[in-house]
């Protein structure tokens, strides 16, 4: 059985910090942020690379914002239907530190785009709860507002 980790949270928060720091073995990244393409063959690579994940790794770790139940619920659907373990990490929304952060590895982010990302990113957040389906809620208290 795999276990699903889900990371929410805003821009900046240390999601991808997070993930790189946790054990390399038997584990699967899907990072939404790596995809190219229209916005269905965006989704169509993410639920490929999502089942695949869930059947040969034992952790498949979701590294983008996942910020509203109904982006969540998309991703506990594939958990749930073969009964596999659902966590999430909650990052939070954010707070003067994260909107004064910028990842390195997106210097074509303007500081204008970046914090107009940033707020949108807390206007869409919901805190994320065990009765949408997860087994276990993390709250990560190094950028919680």
């Amino acid at each position: 059985m795999s276990t699903l980790v889900i990371l929410v949270g805003n821009i900046g928060t240390g999601k991808t910090t997070f993930c790189k720091k946790l054990k390399k073995h038997d584990r699967f990244i899907v990072c939404p942020d790596n995809y190219s393409g229209t916005k269905k063959e965006k989704r169509d690579k993410m639920i490929k690379e999502l089942e695949n994940g869930l059947e040969n790794y034992k952790y498949v770790i979701v590294d983008g914002p996942s910020l509203s139940i109904k982006q969540r619920d998309k991703l506990l659907y594939f958990s749930k239907k073969k009964n596999h373990n659902a966590i999430v990490f909650d990052f939070g929304i954010g707070n003067e530190f994260t909107l004064q952060r910028r990842i390195n590895a997106n210097p074509e982010i303007s500081p204008e785009e970046w914090g107009k990302n940033h707020n949108r990113n807390k206007r869409e957040y919901e805190r994320p709860e065990n009765h949408e389906g997860f087994d276990r809620v993390i709250r990560m208290t190094n950028c919680q507002n």
